[in-house]
């Protein structure tokens, strides 16, 4: 982590690997402590005209403990989320820390979800084409998908909805909305489902459309924005491996108008979950650009007391996908990938 500066002018380094005892409050209070000794040393940095890279260590400080808030608040209140969040959230959140009392903690989340958890049940039923219908095959790709990657039988499931689609295939994209079909595109081929439509073949759609409208108006399209992002998520498999920019340049402007767009009022759960998949996005594609550092100011400012992100009361998904993003959206990825 890079180093600040005191009062004095003596560099000192925070970490921002949680402490220990977190369920007794010690983090909290480390955390508090972490954050007033870093205001102090913003109000410094503002006196200090001759060490204008220590102002920009100092951001950098407050955007990482608020992304260990975050992430802290997603570990404490995993058992209270609703059913099925658990797993795609915590086995994420694990690509995002290298602290080992993080990972120790999701691992143990993640068994016990895996031996107990409520997940979605697969019909039994798999070649009906009314599953194709109002994406209700989406979330069982995405069971099907879970139950591989935690070494439960799947292969059948599989099978059965490979020639489901091989048979249907125009029906499940005709249903499939715009933001939702990278991430099935990523599970099907996950699941060694071929289909015509490809990721390449969705990529070239997104390109021909910027290439038809203006930055501006793609940034006010959600469903744009976030087929982007996902299609940038899925290139990372879902925050395994940075994003090589080759043959993706066409969503840098529409990334940074989103960003302009989206940070620069009151920030709501629809705002802030944009703001951090864009930040993750462009940091996974390795671009640093100034709007970045101001959106990321916007998504620290707009963090709940408790860590968390969003609106409302209670362990929801208005809660949990916002907290998730942000903490995508203001650490540094260059250091928390393999």
């Amino acid at each position: 982590m890079d180093p600040m500066l005191t009062a004095d002018g003596r560099l000192f380094t925070l970490s921002a690997r949680p402490l220990k005892k977190r369920r007794t409050g010690g983090t909290r209070q480390a955390v508090a402590l972490a954050c007033g000794v870093a205001l102090i040393s913003i109000a410094c940095q503002e006196k200090a005209i001759d060490r204008p890279q220590s102002a920009q260590n100092v951001r950098q400080e407050e955007r990482l403990l608020a992304a260990l808030r975050g992430m802290e608040w997603l570990i404490e209140h995993a058992q209270e989320m609703p059913p099925g969040w658990v797993y795609p959230n915590l086995s994420r959140l694990n690509r995002l820390t290298d602290s080992e009392e993080h990972q120790r903690e999701i691992r143990e989340i993640l068994e016990a979800d895996r031996r107990k958890g409520q997940h979605k049940a697969i019909p039994e039923d798999l070649t009906n084409p009314a599953l194709l219908q109002q994406g209700r095959i989406v979330p069982i790709l995405f069971e099907v998908l879970r139950r591989r990657e935690i070494g439960l039988a799947w292969k059948s499931e599989a099978d059965a909805l490979h020639t489901l689609i091989a048979n249907h295939e125009v029906d499940l994209w005709e249903t499939t909305n715009l933001r939702n079909k990278p991430a099935v595109l990523h599970a099907l081929a996950s699941l060694e489902i071929k289909t015509a439509m490809t990721e390449d073949r969705l990529v070239d759609e997104l390109r021909q459309k910027a290439a038809s409208e203006t930055a501006q108006n793609l940034a006010g399209s959600t469903r744009y924005i976030y087929a982007l992002t996902h299609i940038i998520f899925a290139r990372s498999h879902y925050f395994k491996n940075q994003v090589d920019p080759e043959g993706l340049e066409f969503t840098i402007p529409i990334f940074l108008t989103a960003l302009g767009r989206h940070a620069q009022n009151r920030m709501g759960v629809m705002e802030i979950d944009m703001v951090g998949e864009v930040l993750a996005s462009l940091e996974l594609l390795g671009l640093k650009n100034p709007r970045m550092e101001v959106a990321r100011r916007r998504l620290v400012a707009a963090q709940n007391p408790d860590g968390s992100w969003g609106a409302g009361n209670g362990v929801t998904p208005k809660r949990i996908h916002p907290t998730f993003n942000a903490v995508a959206g203001l650490i540094n990825f260059h250091s928390a990938l393999e």
